[in-house]
């Protein structure tokens, strides 16, 4: 496919949008939007960069000045290597006189069609008598489609005379028999099928080439209508002018190196494991670089997210401490001052208040709220002071276990033993000592007291 050479291309931008002379004849302000939204595409280096001189514009101006126009830039384009683009947007009448379609034209009325506005007939004469290689007409307007059959052509058999020329390619809004359509209630929108045209060519083509051709434009176009419910476009295409490269198509891509797909593929996940695989996959990329950056950055980020969230003086010291060249240090610095201030002044607090106030009757929740800072010593302090007093109570249990264990065990033990061998040993019979009072050898009294003595010691 071969492009336009946009040096060497010339644009004639004809539009009628507004009819003072008859009121009859509805305005088409939309018309006026695209006359200058193709002026501005056309100029458009990313997409054609056709130089503003070689552009001329003809908006709501009489019959006479716009064959003017026609008649110069036709003279223009005289060579071969010269491309001629016309573009006309407005209303196609035709006559009740002759049957033949006008191009209508600011003083256009109905009455007087036939002498003020542009003849169909004699449109594609001027468009004939140019020479350029490659002629490009473009008709928004009803009925543009009854232009078709002889576009390009001169009277006396014109394929003689232009068979070393590339083709002349018309492309049209409308069949024949139909009207174009446009939003009467958007003024600020271009008509439907320009509207088209203009996306077409920003947005590109999904077809893997360089160029958008014609060819291409026009299918795209005519898709888009047919699915809205548009009148059907229509083309005629002579010889190969439908393979023209009539724009740069922004949708191509050229086929780039795996490392290249591969770190674009990168950058759009952008997470650490796919930096990291990248980075072993192409160890010799011009990348990798960029890719360890990118890794570091992330851990940074994360690192920081951790240690903003835990917000202790073991989390900020770890980051300083882990991320030297970290971004976030200034801030980690920032807050671990911050705790260490707060730290300070409510540690000062707390000494006030335990010298004013019996430390038993604060609670943890208070303790807590009056140093968050020292939480873990205050509690590793009351942690080893509920375990003396756990201590405490333990032997106290213990001491006065063995207590009652003695008094109802040991006691009662030793004086049952004493009480039963004095008895047994005694050769006179019990009756008669029931008058005299029995004392034991030994007072049973004296271990159990010896015990007890131990226990409370």
């Amino acid at each position: 496919m071969q492009g336009l050479d946009f040096a060497t291309t010339k644009v004639l931008l004809i539009g009628a949008s507004e009819f003072h002379d008859d009121p009859q004849i509805v305005d088409i302000p939309n018309v006026a939007v695209n006359i200058e939204k193709l002026y501005a595409l056309l100029q458009d280096t990313e997409i054609m960069g056709i130089p503003e001189a070689n552009i001329t514009k003809s908006l709501n101006e009489s019959k006479l000045i716009v064959e003017k126009k026609l008649n110069r830039i036709v003279k223009d384009t005289n060579i071969k290597e010269h491309t001629l683009i016309v573009y006309y947007s407005g209303h196609g009448m035709y006559s009740n006189h002759d049957f033949r379609l006008y191009l209508t034209t600011s003083q256009t009325t109905e009455e007087d069609l036939e002498a003020s506005a542009i003849n169909g007939d004699r449109f594609k004469e001027y468009i004939g008598r140019s020479n350029a290689g490659r002629k490009i007409v473009i008709l928004d307007c009803c009925h543009s489609g009854k232009l078709l059959n002889s576009m390009g052509s001169k009277v006396n058999n014109v394929e003689v005379l232009i068979s070393t020329f590339e083709g002349t390619y018309v492309m049209a809004s409308s069949a024949s028999d139909e009207p174009s359509l446009f939003p009467k209630d958007e003024k600020e929108r271009p008509t439907y099928f320009t509207e088209k045209l203009l996306e077409t060519i920003n947005g590109g083509l999904e077809n893997k080439s360089e160029l958008c051709s014609l060819h291409d434009v026009f299918c795209n176009i005519e898709r888009a209508l047919v699915q809205d419910g548009r009148p059907r476009p229509q083309q005629s295409v002579y010889k190969s002018a439908g393979e023209i490269g009539l724009c740069k198509n922004k949708k191509f891509v050229q086929a780039l190196p795996d490392y290249e797909v591969a770190w674009q593929k990168a950058l759009e996940k952008n997470s650490k494991w796919v930096y990291d695989d990248y980075i072993k996959e192409f160890e010799n990329s011009i990348y990798v670089e960029d890719a360890i950056s990118k890794l570091e950055q992330l851990e940074d980020e994360e690192r920081w997210q951790m240690a903003k969230k835990a917000n202790t003086l073991a989390a900020l010291r770890t980051y300083l401490h882990t991320q030297k060249n970290g971004r976030y240090r200034k801030d980690a610095n920032t807050l671990l001052n911050r705790i260490q201030d707060k730290a300070k002044t409510q540690t000062t607090e707390v000494t006030i208040l335990s010298s004013n106030t019996d430390a038993k009757s604060l609670s943890k929740d208070e303790i807590a709220v009056k140093d968050p800072i020292d939480n873990q010593q205050l509690k590793d302090k009351s942690s080893k002071e509920k375990s003396a007093k756990t201590e405490v109570a333990i032997k106290e249990i213990r001491q006065w276990g063995i207590v009652i264990f003695c008094t109802f065990i040991i006691i009662p033990f030793f004086y049952y033993l004493a009480t039963n061998k004095t008895s047994s040993d005694d050769p006179t019979n019990s009756d008669t000592q029931t008058d005299t009072e029995y004392r034991p050898p030994i007072d049973t009294m004296v271990i159990p007291k010896v015990i007890i003595k131990l226990v409370l010691s």
